[in-house]
């Protein structure tokens, strides 16, 4: 019989080899723990490797990815639009990009950087792509409140402006009309409207930031409503709007931010007057609710909250459909609201249905003798 044979013995591995398989390990580590997306193509564009990042941008598995070219056809979402820096991939080695682009009906902002490697002894080309869009997102959002402040501040300093430059000309010949009184009035009703932006806008972020402290004291809701409601007059008068008031008898007292659930109030009575068309009611008014709550709500004839709006009502610079002729606002009045309500331990809801109007309800706890 013959001796059984050995089986062969592998060739040693040389140093090169040992320091290439390192060196390939320790790239393997950097690019698997890198957050931007990372693929690496051959020259004509077929997906070799990826790391985690990019199969999460292309919402596939990485099997799933590797092994698919860069076309458009082809390519999952994300990293479809690509094929169009190919060409330019391949003629430097070095190439940074922006690009705009869209996948899942998603409008995307890239910074695209190619570098040509070697990969497994093939020339190849790396791709990082840095993502964008939610920081372009961001800026255009920041953009936008800007412009929706100013704009809400502009008009009522205008006011205040000009009754100032109509008083100085009104001293100077006490004949001229209007009269002196109303034009104070008309300066100190758009002071007082720059005064409320500016607050509600120092007490959202405060209370963002966890650092507002309520100044509470005890309060009787019909005095807080009629209040209200001789801040809003001036312009439900000017645009020939019915303001109502509602208050169920022996009301209970509330322990309350008077100056902010007055805010509140205020902010909703103006939403219903901006919306609302002339003869159109609006009403405002406050009942027991169930168990210890007090309700205070505000009611208006007009046109609704059309239903893909009211998920996003209460969110910071939401400002939904912008009806004909109405100013678009900050889409800060309902966020504060909410914000406010919530920080009384209270909640907001809105009933509406389109072409009959809408309510808006408020909870707060009464007092405890």
């Amino acid at each position: 019989m013959s001796e059984p044979t050995s089986p062969p013995t592998p060739p040693p591995v040389s140093a090169v080899d040992q320091q290439i398989a390192r060196l390939e390990q320790a790239y393997r580590s950097l690019i698997e723990d890198v957050t931007d997306p990372i693929v690496i193509t051959d020259l004509d564009g077929l997906i070799l490797d990826a790391n985690p990042a990019a199969a999460r941008f292309g919402n596939v598995t990485r099997e799933q990815l590797i092994g698919k070219p860069l076309t458009l056809d082809l390519a999952p979402p994300g990293w479809r639009a690509l094929h169009v820096a190919l060409p330019a991939a391949r003629e430097n080695a070095d190439l940074h990009q922006a690009l705009d682009t869209r996948a899942d009906n998603r409008d995307l902002s890239l910074d695209l950087y190619t570098r040509r490697i070697a990969y497994r002894g093939q020339p190849a080309i790396q791709w990082l792509v840095h993502d964008r869009t939610e920081q372009r997102d961001l800026e255009r959002a920041r953009d936008e409140q800007i412009y929706m402040i100013v704009h809400d501040l502009r008009n009522p300093l205008g006011n205040v402006l000009s009754s100032l430059e109509l008083l100085r000309e009104s001293l100077k010949d006490p004949n001229l009309t209007p009269a002196p009184m109303s034009l104070v009035n008309i300066a100190l009703r758009s002071s007082r409207r720059i005064s409320l932006l500016v607050e509600s806008l120092m007490d959202m972020t405060r209370m963002e930031a966890g650092q507002y402290t309520l100044n509470t004291a005890t309060a009787r809701l019909d005095t807080l409503i009629e209040r209200a409601v001789d801040f809003v007059k001036p312009t439900a008068e000017r645009k020939h709007i019915p303001l109502l008031i509602e208050l169920e008898p022996s009301l209970p007292l509330v322990l309350i931010d008077v100056n902010m659930i007055e805010r509140v109030v205020v902010n909703l009575l103006d939403n219903a007057c901006k919306f609302v068309s002339p003869g159109q009611k609006v009403t405002v008014g406050a009942r027991r609710g169930p168990g210890n709550e007090v309700e205070i709500f505000v009611r208006d004839e007009g046109p609704g909250i059309a239903p893909e709006d009211r998920p996003k009502l209460f969110q910071k610079f939401s400002r939904g459909t912008t009806i004909a002729g109405q100013s678009p606002g900050t889409g800060l009045g309902l966020a504060f609201c909410k914000m406010a309500v919530e920080a009384h331990g209270g909640a907001i809801r809105v009933e509406s249905e389109p072409g009959k109007g809408s309510t808006f309800t408020l909870t707060l706890q009464a007092e405890t003798a």
